[in-house]
């Protein structure tokens, strides 16, 4: 008793201390630039590394309202074996994701006073892009909605339920319309990556009324797949995309700091976030004000680590592990198994990308989940470093609403539901810019 809670506590300490200081070092390198690494890092350590040191401690439920009528386990509270597992798995990928972030530092040091105050793009290829991206948006539709079930699903799908067991229930039985080879993944990919990625060019090579409108349009298409998926993740993540490219577009200057700009509209972000969460929470699950906002606040920060353990007690004493191959993606059969073995209900045990990584093999699983991601976004980032602000900022909203499929999904989630349209963007904005107009580096004043 004494020994596991010495352990317990060390464990949790220790913790504590490096999510303390991978924060720090995100910070210091967002006082000199927009990092997608470091920001997809702050973001990772509030919504499942810093739960973990809470799910330890106190029962959760009560942040958890929506889930009154299901019984939730918490091995947490009790199993100091399963604490270490799961935080060393933790400790893996922010000591790996330090040393990308100092690698940034070092990379961008002799760069860190000057950036680029506009880029030259041929509105022509712009425009050429988002012809071809609308149109094979357009034709994924066109397969789903009308030669598919889309329609029908769309049809009978609502927002609106008395309670969570309402809301599941109709999930349920929308989800039975659809069978494999209906052009439900294709359409997905055009609302989470081919719509967003139209409205992101749109509002930065042009940013008048008609783009909005035509971002409005785009807003409109990814919310169609989106209310027939019957869940509220993918309504709540176009409302945040699609509002934050025009917080970025319309509001930013090229001779303000990174970090003042983003501690000015750190309130926005937030207050978006919870507000839009909060009230999915009252739509889709009928709950009061008070329980929408605390199931928010639990959804956010509490359940990816709890439901994130539930990977660490079956791999790999109950099941062994998948193989490295399954490190980087997963299925709902993985899904469902570890909720059957873990609780003894079929039932969804959605985890983030490191639990992802452990049940594909441990440790090494971790490790090869964790580099991916970082080697990732270190290319989005060497890249995106020759941008204007505005790019760069529209960027970084792009990826905001993705990475909250991270910490609820592998890698490859992540760059399915929107992660990947950082990368797209980039390569589009290079192949678009012009060869006879040379970058115009100038200095910054502050």
């Amino acid at each position: 008793m004494i020994l596991g809670a010495m352990v317990r506590i060390l464990a949790l300490f220790s913790h504590f201390m490096i999510i303390s200081l991978v924060i720090l070092l995100s910070i210091i390198v967002l006082r000199q630039r927009i990092s997608l690494l470091a920001l997809s890092t702050l973001l990772f350590i509030i919504l499942d590394s810093l739960g973990l040191l809470f799910l330890s401690c106190f029962d959760i439920r009560i942040f958890l309202p929506y889930l009154e009528n299901y019984h939730l386990e918490q091995p947490l509270l009790e199993n100091e074996f399963l604490l270490v597992r799961q935080l060393s798995a933790h400790w893996i990928f922010l000591i790996l994701v330090s040393l990308a972030l100092i690698i940034e530092l070092i990379i961008f040091q002799g760069q860190r006073k000057n950036h680029f105050a506009t880029n030259s793009f041929s509105r022509t290829r712009i425009l050429f892009c988002i012809i071809v991206l609308l149109f094979l948006g357009l034709l994924a539709y066109l397969r789903y909605f009308f030669f598919g079930p889309g329609f029908q699903a769309l049809s009978v799908s609502r927002i609106m339920f008395k309670n969570t067991v309402e809301a599941v229930s109709t999930r349920s039985a929308v989800s039975r319309l659809i069978q494999p080879g209906q052009g439900a993944y294709l359409a997905s990919l055009a609302s989470y990556i081919i719509f967003p990625l139209i409205s992101f060019l749109l509002v930065l090579c042009w940013g008048n009324n008609l783009a909005k409108l035509i971002t409005i349009f785009m807003f409109g298409l990814s919310q169609m797949y989106a209310i027939q998926t019957v869940q509220k993740a993918p309504i709540v993540f176009h409302i945040v995309t699609y509002s934050m490219f025009l917080i970025f577009a319309y509001n930013s200057n090229e001779e303000v700091k990174i970090i003042n700009y983003i501690r000015k509209n750190i309130i926005k972000l937030v207050v978006l976030s919870l507000g839009v969460g909060s009230l999915s929470y009252t739509v889709m699950f009928g709950q009061n004000p008070v329980n929408a906002f605390l199931s928010t606040l639990g959804r956010l920060i509490l359940v990816p680590g709890n439901t994130e353990s539930l990977w660490f007690f079956v791999f790999p004493d109950v099941l062994d592990y998948l193989g490295i191959t399954f490190s980087i993606n997963t299925n709902m059969k993985i899904i469902h198994n570890v909720a059957y073995y873990s609780t003894g209900n079929i039932s969804s045990a959605n985890a983030s990308f490191i639990a992802v990584g452990w049940s594909g093999y441990g440790y090494l699983g971790v490790i090869l989940a964790s580099s991916f991601f970082i080697l990732y976004l270190l290319t989005v980032d060497y890249f995106m470093f020759s941008l204007s602000k505005k790019a760069q900022l529209l960027l970084a909203a792009s990826i905001f609403a993705p990475l909250f499929f991270l910490v609820s999904g592998s890698i490859m989630d992540f760059l399915s539901k929107g992660g990947i349209i950082s990368f797209l963007g980039v390569i589009i904005l290079k192949f678009s810019k012009n060869s006879v107009n040379h970058l115009r580096w100038v200095k910054n004043e502050h």
